[in-house]
């Protein structure tokens, strides 16, 4: 019964390797033309992702079914790529939220692991073939200390890190903004993350069994992704124009003294009578108040519940009323001219 699920699950590893790819292939269709070239631009960081993990992922189910033992060449990028993994996930992360903690020379020294581990790949498939077999053998098995055993390790540790960094960011923006599908997002995070704990303790106590739970919540992670792009595929633009938006919000009446801008309003309109003014616009009440029409706007909504004509035609109507009763020989419409009422309809 165990070697069945295990052989299942060396299947189900290879199927999330297929979805993998199936999301980088729906990446690459979806790229938007240039609009000054024409061309089809280049692929975002979902797609370079996508092409890691199904790499990864290919060479963690031949580990499993051992095929890899007699195949070293296809180690080849395996400890890169692991180290590559982290920073390129976080980078797409950062980008797509536009929340960017460092500079661009700080993100590029998060790649460096990767260069080093790329030179390690290098000097791996230069020994002996037979050599390579012993070295995968006794690191992948046997679970004897190596230096590809450990600087397999590392590259969790390092992965993992990052997963920790976007958990944290995701936290974080939660705070700060109202982003849908939160708990679909932590799932999706916390999934790989409790794989690449499991594979790291296989570091120190080597088992078949933890590298398939390892496995298999790594898979269950690319499933979830991809299902969730499938439901959600415009979740990331989505995600990137509200907190544009909420940016935009949060900061528009930074340092503006709210209550005085309400007090000066309803001088404009109680005592001014701005409102007898028919060609009265919302850029004429925000200079009268020193402020943007945006800030203006905003204001009139959260202080008094109205936009810019319900706010004014408030006034119109209650003037209107006032005269109705000092002069009941005038008509309706001509007291709606006198008011600031410039048609019939209004």
């Amino acid at each position: 019964m165990i070697d069945l699920l295990k052989e299942v699950n060396i299947h189900f590893t290879y199927f999330a390797v297929f979805l993998s790819l199936l999301l980088a292939v729906a990446e690459w269709i979806k790229r938007e033309p240039d609009s000054k070239t024409g061309k089809r631009q280049k692929p975002g960081y979902l797609f370079y992702t996508a092409l890691i993990i199904a790499s990864v992922q290919w060479r963690l189910g031949m580990l499993l079914s051992g095929f890899i033992i007699e195949v070293p060449f296809l180690t080849f990028l395996l400890p890169s790529s692991i180290f590559l993994a982290g920073p390129i996930i976080f980078k797409m992360a950062m980008k797509m939220v536009e929340f960017t903690y460092e500079t661009k020379r700080e993100i590029k020294y998060h790649f460096i692991p990767a260069v080093i581990a790329l030179g390690y790949d290098i000097y791996f498939q230069s020994k002996p073939f037979a050599e390579q077999k012993l070295l995968l053998q006794k690191s992948l098995y046997e679970g004897e200390f190596t230096l590809l055993n450990f600087g397999l390790f590392l590259g969790g540790l390092h992965v993992g890190f990052y997963f920790f960094r976007m958990l944290y960011l995701n936290y974080h923006l939660n705070k700060e903004y109202d982003i849908r599908y939160t708990k679909l997002v932590y799932a999706i995070l916390i999934t790989p993350l409790l794989g690449i704990i499991i594979l790291g303790i296989r570091f120190f106590y080597p088992s078949l069994l933890l590298s398939h739970l390892g496995a298999l919540s790594i898979s269950a992670s690319t499933a979830f992704i991809y299902l969730f792009m499938a439901k959600y595929p415009n979740f990331f633009v989505t995600l990137q124009a509200n907190i544009r938006k909420q940016k935009y919000e949060s900061t528009l009446l930074t340092g503006i003294n709210v209550e005085a801008i309400c007090t000066r309003l309803k001088e404009l309109m109680e005592e001014d009578q701005l409102f007898l003014d028919e060609t009265l616009r919302l850029d004429d009440l925000a200079d009268e108040c020193l402020i943007s029409r945006h800030q203006l706007s905003r204001i009139l909504n959260e202080q008094f519940g109205k936009n810019f004509n319900e706010f004014v035609n408030y006034y119109r109507v209650e003037e209107a009323k006032k005269r109705l009763i000092e002069k009941p020989d005038v008509s309706v419409l001509m007291i709606g001219y006198e008011v600031g009422f410039n048609t019939k309809t209004t």
